[in-house]
């Protein structure tokens, strides 16, 4: 795997808007989970860019986080995934 794939993974990850608003209000991820219903690896999940949130989890997450547009943010931040090779 190449060093710089990972540096550009690392930093993508960093920019996760559901990971930046939970660091910024000082949750862990259990705790956010809790306020949705969800557990802690789903909220792993979400940050690492395994699975995303189904709409009604979104619906949730954006009047928890009061940002209308999470939903858009979290989509772009997806699509900005670096491609490995292609660094």
């Amino acid at each position: 795997m190449s060093e710089n794939y990972r540096i550009l993974e690392k930093k993508w990850l960093t920019k996760n808007p559901l990971r930046q608003w939970r660091v910024d209000n000082g949750l862990f991820q259990k705790d956010l989970g809790a306020s949705i219903g969800v557990g802690y690896h789903t909220i792993f999940r979400w940050e690492s860019g395994m699975s995303s949130p189904n709409d009604a989890q979104m619906k949730e997450l954006v009047q928890l986080t009061k940002d209308k547009n999470l939903q858009e943010k979290y989509e772009k931040w997806q699509l900005d995934r670096p491609k490995f090779g292609k660094e």
